[in-house]
């Protein structure tokens, strides 16, 4: 958006005395020395946050939570906790991606082509009620 630098620097430098005794007012911009600091700052930010997380590092993190949440959906499974997980989906994602992704971890990781939920839900391959 273009704006005419005048108006701008008239509020920016505005001189609000004659509304009584108030302190001057703080300027919107920062001074070119804090620019500088700031810029500084998160130039070096940048530069570590692309040391720690280098590709292999995101992939390494991907898998670490890849594995937690595969062994956590399992073990409900394997505990009888599908309406629990089904919930969890649902509420993440809604209950039609909720229903898809409750038949996909049973048929992935129990090898399993259907399954019966608590609520009476029966799951085909493909996620159709």
């Amino acid at each position: 958006m273009k704006s005419s630098p005048y108006p701008i620097d008239r509020a920016l430098n505005a001189h609000l005395s004659i509304f009584g005794d108030r302190p001057d007012p703080e300027r919107l911009v920062p001074n070119e020395h804090d620019r500088k600091g700031l810029l500084y700052d998160i130039e070096n930010l940048a530069g570590v946050l692309e040391q720690l997380f280098d590709g292999a590092s995101v992939e390494k993190l991907r898998n670490q939570v890849e594995f937690l949440r595969d062994t956590k959906v399992t073990e409900m499974i394997t505990e009888g906790k599908r309406n629990e997980l089904f919930l969890t989906y649902a509420q993440l994602f809604g209950e039609e991606r909720a229903k898809w992704l409750l038949a996909r971890a049973v048929r992935e990781w129990h090898g399993a082509r259907s399954v019966e939920s608590e609520r009476g839900l029966r799951l085909r391959h493909g996620g159709r009620a």
